[in-house]
């Protein structure tokens, strides 16, 4: 799904232009970026957590290449407990005739 979509959805849902969805979401996103970027950790509860984690330097070989990736910044994500449960319950929902058989 595309941010193009999620604004339409959005918009849809709750009764609201495309240009007045797409400019919370906007807020929205930046306001996330900006407080992650900023170091805050950013809790969604029930959806989950973004946290900004600091990635050691380390040696990648890629195309019988050697590349040196500096230390940086990268977000983390970690799970909700009902995103969590909606995955797990999604996941069992389309493999349980697999596993019936």
């Amino acid at each position: 799904m595309t941010k193009t979509e999620i604004v339409k959805k959005v918009a849809e849902q709750n009764g609201v232009s495309y240009t007045t969805a797409k400019e919370i979401i906007d807020s929205f996103l930046e306001s996330l970026a900006e407080s992650v970027s900023n170091g805050d950790t950013v809790t969604l509860v029930g959806f989950g957590k973004f946290e900004r984690v600091v990635r050691a330097k380390r040696v990648v070989q890629t195309f019988g290449q050697t590349l040196d990736v500096p230390e940086h910044y990268s977000i983390k994500f970690i799970l909700g407990k009902a995103l969590k449960e909606t995955l797990e319950s999604k996941y069992e929902e389309e493999h349980s005739s697999t596993v019936a058989e």
